[in-house]
């Protein structure tokens, strides 16, 4: 067996100088050479980002529940990212067409309502699928978990001012929030301060909060007040979960 030849700098020049002689006398082969290099390299790049998504989805029930988020809605999150088009079950639901206006604009709030089983809160919880990260190329996606936070209204009610600081600061903070079944805690005036306080800090800062509700519109005006209504109206989109659309329903 004989040992590779040490790396000459000389023969490497050489090199490079009987390419580009080629290349001038074959500027036609040289041109298809450099084509089907391009060709070659797109279709490497979108196998290893078809690659990155599939793994970024296998991972999607693990990573949703560990910012909060529910497991039976996250495995059916996974299960509709992962099906083919033709296959999505809730894919065309109102609040997932609502979700996906959200996701791709760039509106503080989504405030999903209706009844039970109008798919609220699988809605919302796709949203947290923007919680990822790109390293040095387009496909290198992972998931960024510190990004999001869901939570059920009826736990963030109970937050002590005193002895929950750092959930609190979390929820003010995070980039994307999900706030779900608002409407079915105990609401009093102290609640209806740090909901205000929440809601309100979010909107100064343009951060990006996904609320369901089973309360009609009016009622949620009602209930938590002008402010709090007009910051969505403001800044958000409002849509209904059943078989009429009310997006862009003023409050």
């Amino acid at each position: 067996m004989t040992s590779s030849q040490p790396f000459s700098f000389a023969t490497f020049r050489k090199r490079i100088d009987e390419t580009r002689a080629w290349a001038a006398d074959n500027p036609e082969l040289a041109a298809a050479w450099e084509e089907a290099d391009e060709i070659e390299e797109q279709r490497n790049n979108a196998a290893l980002k078809a690659n990155a998504e599939r793994q970024f989805i296998a991972e999607a029930t693990g990573r949703l529940t560990s910012m909060g988020a529910p497991l039976r809605a996250s495995e059916l999150v996974q299960a509709e990212a992962a099906a083919l088009e033709s296959k999505r079950r809730y894919w065309e639901s109102d609040s997932m067409r609502a979700a996906r206006e959200f996701v791709g604009g760039k509106s503080s709030f989504l405030l999903l309502f209706g009844g039970v089983g109008g798919g609220k809160t699988c809605a919302a919880v796709s949203v947290l699928f923007q919680c990822r990260t790109t390293l040095y190329e387009d496909w290198q996606v992972i998931w960024d978990t510190s990004n999001g936070r869901f939570i059920r209204a009826a736990e963030a009610a109970r937050l002590s001012r005193f002895d929950d600081q750092d959930l609190w600061s979390d929820l003010l903070r995070v980039r994307w929030l999900v706030i779900d079944d608002l409407g079915v805690e105990s609401v009093n005036d102290y609640w209806r301060e740090r909901i205000n306080e929440l809601l309100d800090t979010r909107y100064g800062n343009k951060l990006r909060t996904v609320i369901t509700c089973n309360l009609s519109p009016e009622a949620f005006k009602a209930t938590y007040g002008e402010r709090i209504a007009s910051r969505i109206k403001d800044d958000g989109i409002v849509a209904g979960c059943g078989d009429r659309d009310f997006r862009r329903n003023p409050l």
